[in-house]
């Protein structure tokens, strides 16, 4: 019996974004496990040419759900639409991307259809011809693999996570519409605010010195500059943590809800690793991590690890530095 798997595409307005090709990637794996039937749907009022680029470039059927309620994203509107839709395909399966959005809507999505919700999804685990879902718990300093009880799961998938290497099938997939009239009953649309790019530093940086909450102050902010100063082409940036506590500006902020960077040297100081962080310099050249903890999930993820603190650790590294110099 075939596994019936629904993705939700994330997109622009003008296109298909990079990270329903990995949602793509991730059903790509479930495939080589398990015979599964998948379909991508993509809400909004005129989704067409999205739905058709989509179907091409991966080879998989797309349904594009169109209605007026969709020309600006609510959560509303996409719960009711993806519910809709969910009822008439009736998936196992509903896999959605792990980003503002898609974290927005896909819990009331699974209560509407009283399915299990599984979210930041990083890995798949096979076994029994069952699925489990890892994801990171406890800030980052373990793997939880779960497994889901409920005939329907929702999961949402971490970017970063799975990566795109190709189409599905070879094949052109088929596009089909299906018209939506979702009301709006509870919320309209006010306005969208984009936030200013302010630190065009940050993408041309060589060396990017990230801080998290593990630098314990702001004062300690200093020290990391003093190791920019080190580097040519060199930025400071910072975890959620650390911007949270308002010792790096929010627009230095790395990772999913923050700047993707993928620098030639990053060096984290103090940061748990969380996939969150993770997912936005994944791509950095050589990675280097400095933290008191040696269970920190980032050693994981670093081609270099110092258990330190960085008060020790970062005035010794300056000073090598500056007699190498002399």
């Amino acid at each position: 019996m075939k596994t019936k798997i629904l993705i939700a595409a994330e997109h622009s307005p003008d296109k298909i974004v990079p990270l329903t090709l990995e949602m793509i990637a991730c059903v790509k794996e479930i495939k080589r496990q398990i015979q599964a039937q998948v379909v991508v749907a993509v809400l909004g009022k005129d989704v067409l040419p999205q739905a058709g680029a989509l179907a091409a470039e991966a080879g998989i059927d797309v349904i594009a759900v169109t209605g007026d309620s969709l020309e600006k994203y609510s959560a509303e509107a996409y719960i009711s639409a993806l519910y809709e839709l969910a009822c008439e395909l009736r998936p196992d399966l509903i896999i959605i991307p792990h980003s503002p959005r898609g974290y927005d809507y896909a819990p009331q999505v699974a209560v509407k259809l009283n399915a299990a919700c599984i979210s930041g999804v990083a890995e798949l685990i096979f076994y029994d011809g069952k699925i489990g879902f890892r994801r990171q718990g406890f800030h980052g300093k373990m793997a939880i693999t779960i497994e889901s009880s409920k005939p329907v799961t929702v999961i949402t998938v971490l970017p970063g996570a799975f990566r795109y290497a190709g189409k599905i099938a070879e094949r052109k997939g088929a596009v089909t519409i299906r018209k939506t009239q979702v009301m709006l009953d509870a919320t309209r649309f006010v306005g969208t605010i984009r936030a200013e790019e302010q630190n065009t530093n940050l993408r041309d940086a060589e060396t990017i010195i990230a801080a998290g909450k593990g630098i314990e102050k702001i004062e300690n902010v200093e020290l990391l500059n003093e190791l920019a100063q080190v580097f040519p082409k060199s930025a400071i940036a910072g975890s959620r943590a650390a911007c949270d506590q308002g010792w790096i500006a929010q627009s230095l902020q790395i990772g999913l809800t923050g700047k993707t960077v993928a620098p030639k040297l990053y060096i984290a100081c103090g940061i748990s690793g969380a996939l969150q962080h993770i997912a936005g310099m994944k791509d950095s050249q050589t990675i280097v991590a400095i933290n008191r903890d040696p269970a920190a999930a980032f050693f994981q993820y670093a081609d270099f690890g110092v258990v330190e603190d960085i008060n020790i650790f970062i005035p010794a590294l300056i000073m090598e530095f500056r007699e190498k110099k002399v």
